[in-house]
Formats: C-alpha cells, structure tokens, sequence
C-alpha cells in the first residue's frame, strides 16, 4: 500500500516477502537535476534568459561607438582630400601648383614640367556649361589676359609653379 507518499521527498516503501509495512519518509528533499531549476528547486523562465541575453546585446550596441552617415561621409571626404593632395605633392616634386579661381571642382592643380592653360582648366574640371568671357593669369603680381577662343582654337599657354588663373 502506497498511501501517504509524498513525491518530493525521497522516500522507500519498506516490504517484507510480498507486504509493504509502510512508507519511509526523509526530512530533505529529493536530488534533483539543477538543468532547469535553481539551487532550491526553483524554476527558471526560459524567456528570462532570453530577454536578459537580449538586454546585453542591446546595451553592447548602444555604447559600441555608433557612427552616424554625416560623420561617416565627413571622414571619407577627408580622408579623400588627404589622399589626392599626397599625390598632387608627389606627382608635382615642389609642391607648389597653379591655382584655378572659377567654375572648377579641383581648384589647385599640381605643376609638373610642360604644364599648358588648357591642360590646367581640364585637370580642374571646370563646371559652367558656358565657354568662359576672360581668363586671367596672375604671374608674380602681373596679370597676362588670355583670350578664351585663341585657347579653343589651339593657343598653346605655357604655366609655371604659383600662377593663378582666373576664369570668368
């Protein structure tokens, strides 16, 4: 006979040939395997350490040194600009070029030896969608006009290292 056992305390029926006498009893609880439980037979939630696993992963993100695409696009720009004026030094040997005042995306240009007007306001992209009315050179503090139909037509303008040209 099996009444009165309690099934979360480890116990033993006793039995003598084929009669049980009765039910032994033991004041501590029964072992347990600690997987799903805590130290004193507490269930732990799954969806606790899911949620708490969750946390830790939100917080590592939130203090992780998160760029924003503004910052993003300034150090790539920058880092553009550091790149093209090493080689602007590199390809020019003095590191001084010709400067373009206008219509260009690339306002200074490097000088290297045979540099002309025409190849200096190519390198530097000139933007307008209109031929330009005068352009100036800035030589040493004296100005050389240049007419801009004799340099679409072939004029040959030679530059050398500090000349501005202005183009209007």
């Amino acid at each position: 006979m099996t009444t009165g056992t309690n099934p979360g305390r480890a116990g033993s029926l006793l039995a003598t040939g084929s009669r049980f006498i009765g039910v032994h009893r033991s004041p501590l609880p029964a072992a347990r395997s600690f997987a799903k439980h805590g130290a004193h037979g507490v269930t732990r939630p799954t969806h606790v350490l899911i949620l708490s696993g969750a946390l830790a992963l939100l917080i590592s993100v939130l203090f992780c040194g998160c760029v924003t695409e503004a910052q993003a696009n300034a150090r790539a720009k920058a880092a553009y600009q550091a790149g093209q004026k090493a080689a602007f030094e590199s390809i020019g040997g003095t590191g001084q070029g010709v400067t373009i005042i206008g219509a260009v995306d690339h306002p200074n240009v490097p000088w290297v030896e045979g540099l002309t007007l025409a190849q200096a306001i190519a390198t530097a992209n000139y933007t307008s969608h209109r031929n330009p009315k005068t352009i100036t050179i800035t030589r040493q503090g004296e100005e050389i006009s240049v007419n801009p139909r004799d340099l679409i037509g072939g004029h040959v303008v030679s530059l050398q290292p500090g000349d501005k040209i202005t183009i209007q």
